[in-house]
């Protein structure tokens, strides 16, 4: 409920695109201006051609396979934003021909905190030029919320790292075309109290309401 009030909050309408035929998704990507991927569980490694790590987490295959499609055939139309947040990166990841580090507890970052949804836990280091970067207002570090277990190994070509843990954990992707923006952390949980993080929902609403001019 958290990335519904951020989206209304910052002038969206929210609609929800449950999982459907392959068939359908046309129709559901004709009904919005805007592609919002949010958290959940982990996406099940077989759609990334690999076996399950016994640390992986809850999966849906449903869930899977439909948002995957949903993300290809939207990052087909350059003039559609996209944003998405924790395992919605993952899914841009995926869908884009990525695969992911199935579980990175071990590392010297704790990524799964125990404090509160809405308290940053550890810092990013932001790249200079991106579109991160730019919606951030120019700051080259950022404190974030962090609660996955989980995170990008490679991607595509036709995307860039964004951000950055200390650790070398990847933060955020962008597409090098149109908006596409993965963050790893749960911007929905900061907005009412950081104004930077606010920015983020922001700048994809006002992307989707003038799409066409992309």
């Amino acid at each position: 409920m958290t990335t519904y009030y951020a989206i209304i909050n910052n002038g969206g309408v929210p609609i929800l695109l449950p999982p459907c035929p392959s068939g359908e998704i046309q129709h559901q990507l004709s009904m919005v201006d805007g592609i919002l991927l949010t958290g959940g569980g982990d996406i099940n490694p077989l759609l990334y051609n690999e076996e399950p790590s016994p640390l992986i987490g809850e999966t849906s295959l449903l869930r899977d396979e439909h948002e995957i499609l949903l993300t290809k055939m939207a990052l087909e139309n350059e003039k559609l934003p996209i944003l998405g947040i924790c395992r919605g990166l993952q899914v841009l990841c995926v869908a884009s021909g990525g695969t992911l580090i199935q579980d990175i507890s071990k590392g010297t970052v704790c990524h799964a905190q125990k404090s509160a949804r809405s308290e940053e836990t550890h810092s990013i280091d932001i790249i200079n030029n991106t579109l991160l970067n730019s919606i951030l207002g120019g700051a080259k570090k950022a404190s974030v919320n962090s609660l996955h277990h989980q995170a990008i190994l490679n991607h595509s070509k036709n995307f860039i790292v964004s951000a950055i843990a200390k650790d070398g954990t990847i933060e955020a992707l962008e597409s090098k075309k149109g908006f596409v923006l993965g963050i790893q952390w749960h911007a929905e949980n900061l907005y009412t109290h950081n104004a930077a993080q606010n920015n983020i929902f922001q700048a994809f609403i006002t992307k989707a309401k003038n799409k066409e001019e992309i």
